[in-house]
């Protein structure tokens, strides 16, 4: 930790007097008519840029080259978009050329004092105050809509999304006591801001969330995740979530099962599984067949999330493989799971 923060304190007196030695610098201010707010993040001569205008939200990414000491070029690799602008005091000042079309641009350091965020009081949004300038100004942007309440068995849930990626959450409405709830949908507030962000950083960007269970005290969901923010290929991720909805509190796989840690845990999984689906839990007789759910290091880190009719579990393959995560009938019936249920389990299991 102490060497890091030598060689952070390298690159801060390293950096253009321009920026006043610091790595990250956020502008706000307009090109042509039109409000953007742009960070700058470089190195004495480099820098990586992005900005977005106001109205759309979306990132554009531009590489910088610094020419004398308050100059910077900035442009993508993919296109013919051209930004000069120079310093002159505090501002910043030049044109945006594309096409043959040219438009001024004026920035100034950002204020973030005179942000008037919608959302101030979340404490998510609280956070990027302090640590994100660049995605502070750019969630007070963003227009939530409420969407329909859904009843759950006895609980509540208000459905939300952000009208222009799209991205939803919940909030519970009962079913705990007021602490406990509010740490919950302070957790899912997080997790939404966290979502609505990635959706404005990534040119492409999918996401969807489903309560798979709400019953017994237990709030069980799973998020799918698809984005491509460059590179050879899209990514995805899945990712469940269980809370035990009497303290609040996440739960791990081995809160539930007493299945041990890796590599016991791969083990005892393809041998219940197995035991359950022995036509899908079969070597593939093809070497171009990836899926093969018999591999047990696939399973030492598995994900999983709780519905009505059991334990889901999956593993995650390789990127060439994608196609095989998420096999419908991987579930462990709640029957199967009291057999191996942890001594130490907080929740009680549907039946």
């Amino acid at each position: 930790m102490k060497k890091l923060s030598i060689l952070l304190f390298i690159f801060a007196f390293k950096f253009s007097h321009c920026f006043s030695q610091d790595s990250t610098l956020v502008l706000e201010g307009t090109i042509g008519k039109s409000p953007i707010i742009m960070q700058l993040t470089g190195f004495p001569d480099d820098y990586y840029v992005t900005y977005f205008y106001k109205k759309y939200k979306k990132d554009i990414i531009l590489y910088g080259t610094r020419k004398g000491t308050n100059k910077l070029i900035l442009a993508p690799h993919d296109s013919t978009e051209i930004i000069t602008i120079n310093k002159n005091g505090k501002s910043w000042g030049g044109t945006w050329s594309s096409k043959g079309k040219s438009l001024p641009v004026a920035l100034t350091p950002l204020n973030i004092a005179s942000i008037q965020h919608p959302y101030a009081a979340s404490p998510a949004i609280q956070k990027l105050k302090s640590e994100n300038p660049y995605e502070y100004a750019r969630t007070s942007e963003v227009k939530i809509t409420q969407g329909k309440q859904e009843t759950i068995g006895s609980y509540k849930v208000q459905w939300y999304a952000d009208t222009t990626s799209g991205v939803r959450i919940f909030k519970l409405l009962n079913g705990a006591n007021p602490q406990v709830m509010a740490k919950v949908n302070t957790g899912l507030e997080a997790n939404f801001w966290d979502n609505v962000t990635s959706s404005y950083n990534c040119s492409e960007f999918e996401y969807k969330i489903t309560i798979s269970l709400l019953a017994n005290n237990i709030l069980s969901y799973h998020t799918f995740t698809s984005f491509y923010c460059g590179g050879a290929n899209a990514n995805h991720s899945d990712e469940g979530i269980t809370i035990d909805l009497k303290t609040g509190n996440q739960l791990k796989l081995e809160d539930i099962l007493s299945f041990g840690k890796d590599p016991e845990l791969g083990k005892k999984m393809i041998e219940v599984l197995s035991l359950l689906y022995p036509s899908q839990m079969v070597k593939p007789k093809s070497e171009n067949d990836y899926c093969d759910y018999t591999n047990e290091r696939l399973w030492n880190i598995p994900g999983w999330w709780l519905t009505t009719k059991g334990l889901y579990v999956f593993c995650h393959f390789p990127h060439f493989a994608n196609s095989c995560e998420g096999p419908e009938w991987a579930i462990i019936p709640y029957t199967t799971v009291t057999k191996y249920l942890s001594i130490n389990c907080p929740i009680h299991l549907p039946q």
